[in-house]
């Protein structure tokens, strides 16, 4: 029976030394051992981090700690160290010391003095020259109270807005207009927010338009104006505390009144100016 087993085991072994044989000339074969040899001999590939291009880090804050008051704590403030508290923001401290507080206020825009050039913001030479050009040239006849007020009234509820008939005249918002009464020439003005005025003409014949923009101002315009005695003198008004008047002439804004105390909220001026 031992002797059955034995030789049982030597088969078994012939068999599978036979079939390894079998297995390696099939690699061989198939060229499989050069190919992993050369595998084998390649450099590891080099494990490349994830770009962070264009991912903004997360900064870590640090917790803050809320900082409460002895009172808002249910406690009666003690007080020490302060001897006297006065109007201004003055403190007086125990050993007679004193620390003034004066709480900060947003810088204001410097408030231009004497004339200011009729200059464009965007330094637009040509429209500036035009548009002064087109101010001194011959005036017709000066608008006024036409002979039937109930035809101008009736014209005007007739009036209407077309989204594709607007300009926008200043940067910010538009808070006066007014019209030059001028029958030959179409010619309006706006002021902003900001102390801009914007001038704004258009052809009747050619629908040629100039739009300019200048800052006569450095504050909210409170008023405009067209009068004088060829009407085209304009004249504004704003919060910077200055009134000027526009000559044409030397196209300059002229400062007509000034108060460094007072911001102007409304203004007006006669006909003749």
């Amino acid at each position: 029976m031992t002797m059955l087993r034995s030789e049982e085991a030597v088969d078994y072994e012939k068999a599978r030394e036979e079939q390894m044989r079998k297995n390696k000339e099939r690699l061989l074969e198939l060229k499989l051992p050069t190919a992993a040899a050369k595998v084998g001999q390649k450099k590891p590939a080099s494990t490349r981090k994830a770009t962070q291009r264009g991912v903004k880090r997360q900064k870590k804050q640090e917790p803050v700690v809320a900082r409460r008051s002895m009172r808002v704590r249910g406690m009666t403030p003690s007080g020490e160290m302060v001897a006297s508290e006065s109007a201004g923001g003055k403190i007086t401290v125990e050993n007679g010391g004193f620390v003034r507080y004066t709480p900060s206020e947003p810088a204001k825009p410097t408030r231009k003095t004497g004339p200011v050039k009729f200059e464009s913001v965007y330094e637009d030479d040509e429209d500036e020259a035009t548009m002064l050009e087109l101010l001194r040239g011959k005036r017709g006849k000066s608008g006024g109270t036409t002979s039937s007020s109930s035809t101008s009234a009736a014209d005007l509820s007739d009036l209407s807005l077309a989204e594709d008939r607007c300009v926008k005249v200043t940067k910010s918002g538009a808070v006066h207009v007014g019209v030059l009464p001028r029958e030959d020439a179409v010619v309006v003005a706006a002021g902003d927010k900001d102390g801009r005025i914007g001038l704004w003409s258009i052809d009747r014949t050619t629908g040629a338009q100039v739009n300019v923009q200048v800052q006569p101002h450095t504050s909210y315009c409170s008023g405009l104006r067209w009068c004088g005695e060829s009407a085209a003198d304009l004249f504004t008004c704003s919060y910077d505390g200055t009134c000027r008047r526009l000559d044409v002439s030397e196209g300059v804004f002229h400062e007509v009144f000034s108060s460094e105390d007072h911001e102007f909220s409304a203004f007006d001026v006669c006909a003749g100016g």
